[in-house]
Formats: structure tokens, C-alpha cells, sequence
């Protein structure tokens, strides 16, 4: 998946996929969507016109990005979708007995920047509220930021990968740390941070219509 200037590429992308990316939501806030969504993929390229991004640093190339592909969800997949906010099972993150243990960020007037693959997570200059969307993404549960720790900091968290890592359905059961070094255990201990089960409110994207695309 790229995305350098003006035009949005991606090989093997499924729909589901796509909506997250251009509603910006995780997979588990999606609801209502038949099982191809998930299943069946697709290479796609949306482009916008020229010289509407400026550049791999122009801080609307994302908004764009997401413009660009709602329309082309619109008029590809003629999707229609409402929003909702659920309370479901999630979980509140705080910091762990004993303190955090974060580096802050020194300000070099660069961006985010964050890698996240199954068992690791890198970042720098990431904020805890975003630290903790990143994490529901993972563990496919709403997580809540209940720190209060400001500041952006450099991030590096590993941790063995398990069933509390594939992507949950909304509404499911929070998971329980596992025995291995789940990513509960690496949070405490890597950071000092913690998660704790509750109840958390998630915005969910509920589509009303989709429909297969036809091809090129």
C-alpha cells in the first residue's frame, strides 16, 4: 500500500480493509458487511487530480487520501454506510504500578511515525491516545487512553503474538492475558503501562449497502 503524492496504490486489498482505511476505524467497528468484504481481494488505485497533494509531508495528504477513497467506495462498491456508537467490551489504559516507563520525544519538527506488525510495534513521536488506538487495533477492542501522561515519546513494544491478537467481532468478550508474553504483560513490563477490562464506547460504521465491483 502507497500513497508518496497524489495517487493511492494497493495490491490485495479487501474492501473491508479499504472502508477502515478511508473511514479511519479499525476492522472491528465495521458492522453490517457480508463475508466477501473480508474474503475477497482487490488491487485498487484512486487517484487524485495533480498537484492537489504537495508532497509526502503536505499535512492534508491524508484527509485527501480518505476523500479519495470514500469515493471511490461510493462509486466502485455503491457503499452506503451510517455511524453508531456502541458501548462494548474493551479496555481502559493506565499507568502500571511502579511508574511508566516512556521516552519522551525531544521536538524535531518531524511527524508521527509508526510500524506495526504482528508481535511489534515501533513509533516515534507518538502520543499515549494514539499508542492506545494503535493498540485496539491489535487486540481488536476498543482501548481507551485513561493515563492523563502528555507529550509525544519514541516506542518500541514487543511481545509473543496469541489468539488475543486476531481480530475480534464488536461485541465479543474482552480477551485475558495469556500465559505467554502477551502483549498485556509486555505493556508492564516494557512500559509501564496496563490494561484493564471495561466497558468502552466505539464509533461503528454500519453499512447499509455494498455491492461487488464490476471489473476495469
Amino acid at each position: 500500500m502507497q500513497f508518496p503524492t497524489g495517487t493511492f496504490t494497493a495490491t490485495g486489498m479487501t474492501a473491508r480493509n479499504c472502508i477502515g482505511l478511508a473511514d479511519d476505524v479499525q476492522p472491528f467497528q465495521i458492522e453490517g458487511a457480508p463475508g466477501w468484504v473480508a474474503d475477497q481481494c482487490y488491487d485498487v488505485v484512486a487517484k487524485l487530480p495533480d498537484g492537489m497533494v504537495k508532497g509526502a509531508r503536505d499535512p492534508n495528504r491524508l484527509p485527501l487520501m480518505r476523500a479519495a477513497l470514500q469515493a471511490l467506495l461510493a462509486d466502485r462498491f455503491q457503499l452506503t454506510i451510517h455511524r453508531e456508537t456502541k458501548l462494548v467490551p474493551g479496555y481502559g489504559l493506565v499507568v502500571a504500578k511502579g511508574g511508566f516507563r516512556l521516552k519522551e520525544t525531544t521536538d524535531d519538527g518531524r511527524g508521527l511515525n509508526i510500524n506495526s506488525d504482528r508481535g511489534k510495534l515501533t513509533a516515534q513521536r507518538i502520543s499515549i491516545g494514539t499508542l492506545a488506538r494503535s493498540l485496539s487495533g491489535n487486540l481488536g477492542s476498543p482501548v481507551v487512553d485513561m493515563t492523563g501522561i502528555k507529550g509525544v515519546f519514541d516506542v518500541a513494544l514487543e511481545w509473543t503474538p496469541d489468539e488475543v491478537q486476531s481480530r475480534g467481532k464488536p461485541g465479543a468478550e474482552a480477551a485475558e492475558p495469556s500465559a505467554a508474553l502477551s502483549i498485556f504483560t509486555a505493556l508492564q513490563e516494557q512500559l509501564g503501562l496496563k490494561l484493564e477490562k471495561q466497558k468502552a464506547p466505539a464509533e461503528m460504521i454500519v453499512i447499509d449497502k455494498i455491492e461487488k465491483p464490476a471489473e476495469n
